[in-house]
């Protein structure tokens, strides 16, 4: 479960999705590289994410600039849940988390769950995002689900035509 929110200038997103695939090929379509690079140019063209996926460790979402988003992960259960406590923004590869800007961002959640049913896999993304950035991100992630249905279902076909 997420941390309360403690900033009141912080709204709650939340969006789901139905993916025709099993949570693993979900899982490997958010956090791959190659298809992380793929989905995640809804929010940045070149972005890439940094981690070892373990409790407790890194993670940073950058753009060809050195530029994003430094967090810790809060909970790591693959083909299930990845939750990530935001830190510090990164300008230009250094961390900052006192300017005003970064304030905004420190302490949020991006949450990630799969509930893998018959057919499909529910993936829903839920984040506490700067009051500002929420209209923006919604429909960010709304393009991004779509990018990650597509790869996770792409992922079923191919195997399907390579038992």
């Amino acid at each position: 479960m997420p941390e309360a929110i403690t900033n009141q200038h912080r709204e709650y997103l939340e969006r789901s999705i139905d993916i025709k695939a099993p949570a693993e090929h979900v899982w490997k379509a958010l956090f791959k590289r190659k298809n992380f690079a793929r989905w995640s140019k809804a929010f940045s063209e070149n972005a890439r994410v940094e981690s070892q996926w373990k409790l407790g460790g890194n993670i940073r979402f950058v753009d060809s600039d050195n530029s994003g988003i430094l967090g810790t992960i809060k909970a790591c259960e693959p083909f299930e849940e990845l939750s990530i406590r935001f830190d510090a923004l990164i300008n230009n590869g250094k961390e900052d988390s006192t300017s005003d800007k970064a304030q905004r961002w420190v302490g949020c959640h991006e949450n990630f769950f799969l509930v893998e049913g018959q057919t499909e896999t529910i993936l829903t993304v839920e984040e506490d995002v700067p009051q500002d950035r929420l209209q923006s991100l919604n429909s960010k992630w709304d393009k991004a689900l779509r990018e990650i249905k597509e790869i996770a279902e792409e992922m079923v076909a191919t195997s399907q035509a390579h038992p």
